[in-house]
């Protein structure tokens, strides 16, 4: 549970809600942190268009097996913390996806989103799901725009936060 953050995955419903926000641009690469086994990925390469990528980051080795079964061509998984965004990564991205549970974790949490927000497009969108409100201030001090969208239809209910710079 201390990597996965919950006891079970994301229903498919949070994966739609977390997909409607993904912009259809052009040659865009998604990046996808915590992708686990997948629940989320597979509405992600739903809503992609055709010459988009989705670079998957899952630190776990099992999960990672399964995510590189998933048949198609767009995706690439990278078994590595999400705080390596940068080594893998030369081109900023538009949207950032991410499931990692952020209320559990400590030291990395900052690293993460420092991570983030270096790889992140001025004007782009980082999602994020949570299970509680408990990092609202962290991703405000990250971030100048923050909003939250409560989840009611998952096992746990949680919160899609998406934040964004204007400037």
């Amino acid at each position: 549970m201390k990597e996965t953050g919950t006891i079970l995955t994301c229903s498919k419903f949070v994966g739609e809600k977390i997909a409607q926000k993904i912009p259809s641009i052009e040659n865009e690469t998604i990046i996808e942190l915590g992708a686990g086994t997948g629940a989320v990925t597979q509405e992600i390469l739903k809503k992609m268009n055709p010459a988009q990528k989705l670079i998957c980051f899952e630190i776990n080795k099992k999960f990672c097996k399964i995510l590189e079964k998933v048949p198609d061509k767009r995706i690439k998984v990278i078994n590595d913390s999400a705080e390596n965004i940068s080594k893998y990564l030369k081109e900023k991205s538009s949207i950032i996806i991410s499931t990692l549970p952020l209320a559990i974790m400590k030291k990395e949490k900052n690293d993460i989103l420092k991570a983030v927000k270096k790889q992140l497009k001025p004007g782009g969108k980082f999602i994020q799901f949570q299970y509680s409100k408990k990092d609202y201030k962290i991703l405000k001090s990250f971030f100048n725009e923050v909003k939250v969208n409560f989840i009611l239809f998952n096992v746990l209910p949680g919160y899609i936060y998406t934040c964004s710079n204007t400037n």
